[in-house]
């Protein structure tokens, strides 16, 4: 992530500290915070890197991690698993390049 973008993250949390939406003293004893449970984490599918594009690089990316080169804590996992089986496989790999083919 940017520079950028971690900085609003790091205000936003200041925020939400300050208005007492987050607690940070149950990150700090190891407890669930409930807010953050809840939260939806948004992601475009198909796009692996996180660059709100779903271009060539995402597609090497997801045949890097069905070939076992790369872990799934190299990308946004979730939006490898396009077709929503739990699985990343080479279903999701064909959807990604017609994705990208224009085709979808």
């Amino acid at each position: 992530m940017k520079l950028f973008g971690k900085s609003v993250l790091i205000v936003l949390a200041a925020v939400m500290c300050v208005l007492g939406v987050l607690n940070f003293s149950a990150f700090a004893s190891g407890m669930d915070n409930d807010v953050i449970d809840d939260w939806d984490i948004e992601y475009i599918p198909g796009d692996l890197d996180g660059n709100s594009l779903v271009n060539a690089d995402d597609l090497v990316l997801m045949r890097k991690y069905v070939a076992g080169l790369v872990s799934e804590n190299d990308f946004v996992f979730v939006a490898a698993d396009i077709n929503n089986d739990e699985n990343v496989n080479a279903d999701d790999i064909v959807y990604i390049r017609k994705v990208i083919a224009g085709l979808i």
